[in-house]
């Protein structure tokens, strides 16, 4: 019986299409078998410059935040050029500064670190607002925690900061010492 010839192409183009679906569920499969679920700690911080801000000052503290990651113990990835960043209002336009840390107990330190202390003096003048996500896949509550004592200290040193009254004395949360 002969087969005519679009008959023998549509069979021929079935065929590469099923070989290549084949192929690509097979690849699927391996990377889907590869998938990592590290237990690494990605902290995101999302933010707009402060007015009046200068390209000078940006350049600064974008040296700063590199010289800190290099000083931070376990501090292992630094990315400070967004693609996309959304935030609540456009000033956000693709500002972050991104770091992942080995592990729940090295970004715990990082918080009160001497390195972090000397960053924040030269970024908080800079910064007009941020947000900030930290994420990991890990669940060791008595790290998180420590995180949280962490936190609670950095918003401490925060207050000294900034000048101004404040509800503990003479320093002053830097959000209260700029205009709305």
């Amino acid at each position: 019986m002969k087969i005519s010839r679009s008959l023998q192409k549509l069979v021929k183009g079935a065929a590469a299409v099923a070989m290549l679906g084949g192929v690509f569920a097979v690849g699927t499969m391996v990377g889907a078998a590869n998938l990592e679920k590290p237990k690494s700690v990605i902290h995101v911080v999302t933010f707009m410059w402060a007015d009046g801000t200068t390209p000078a000052k940006k350049a600064e503290v974008m040296a700063a935040t590199e010289k800190m990651a290099k000083a931070t113990p376990g501090l292992t990835r630094l990315w400070t050029k967004g693609i996309k960043v959304q935030g609540p209002k456009p000033e956000y336009a693709n500002n972050a500064i991104v770091m992942e840390f080995e592990s729940q107990e090295a970004f715990g330190k990082y918080a009160g670190s001497p390195a972090h202390k000397e960053w924040y003096s030269v970024w908080i003048p800079a910064r007009g607002e941020s947000r900030t996500h930290d994420i990991t896949n890990s669940t060791n509550p008595a790290i998180r925690r420590a995180h949280v004592a962490g936190s609670l200290a950095k918003a401490r040193y925060r207050w000294k900061l900034a000048a101004g009254p404040s509800p503990d004395g003479p320093a002053t949360n830097h959000a209260e010492a700029r205009p709305a």
